[in-house]
Order: structure tokens, then sequence, then C-alpha cells
């Protein structure tokens, strides 16, 4: 038995990771816009370089915050990024997004930078 991984073509990203006795057999449970490597990857850490077939590491961010009055500037982002808050999510272009808020207190702020970055998770407090 093999260990097969399937992955977007388009991004990367990891879809399945397929035991299997053959690579037809495990080609079988490919969809559409998707390929297949032979090599163990676990989708939380990993991505599939589709113009490789290698596994990469999915990075880590390192976002920096500018709180001031009623509002947080992020930056440093991956460009581009989805940044959820609020109940909404922003796609992000340029590397920075700022979010007001109406209310002082702890929000909760995810991104993410999908395949090539692990999901980051932050709170930002607003005095």
């Amino acid at each position: 038995m093999s260990t097969y991984t399937a992955y977007s073509v388009d991004t990367g990203e990891i879809t399945l990771v397929i035991m299997a006795p053959t690579q037809a057999s495990a080609e079988m449970e490919l969809s559409a816009g998707e390929a297949l490597v032979e090599l163990v990857a676990d989708g939380q850490l990993h991505w599939i370089d589709p113009a490789t077939g290698a596994r990469m590491d999915r990075q880590a961010m390192a976002p920096s915050l500018d709180i001031s009055e009623g509002e947080v500037t992020i930056s440093g982002l991956p460009d581009p990024c989805e940044v959820r808050c609020l109940n909404e999510v922003e796609q992000v272009a340029g590397g920075s997004i700022t979010i007001e808020f109406d209310e002082p207190g702890a929000y909760p702020v995810e991104v993410r930078a999908r395949p090539q970055y692990l999901d980051h998770a932050l709170e930002v407090e607003i005095p």
C-alpha cells in the first residue's frame, strides 16, 4: 500500500490523502482539477507546488497591528488573503486592511492565505 496526496492543480491546496495499492487505483478518487503525487502530506501543514509536485511547508504569518481610536490597521499580510472579523469576510489585496469597531472590547480576527500560509488567529483589543 502506498500513500498518495491529491491536490488542486490551480492552487496546490491538498484535497485528499489516499492509501491505495497502485497509482491507477488512487487516481480513481480524483475530482476534476486535481492531480496526484506519491508522498505523505498533511493539508494543515503542507501544500503541493503544482509546478513541481513537491511538498512545501505552509509558512507562518507575522502581521503587525496599529490600533487607534476605534480602528485597527493590520499590515504585513500575505497578498492576497482573506480576513474574517465581525461575522464578515474581506478579500484583501495589497497586504493591509483597516477595520473599524463601534464598541471597545476584544475582537477575534482570523487571516487565511491558503494554501501557502498557515491560518493566523489574533485578538484585537479596542480600548
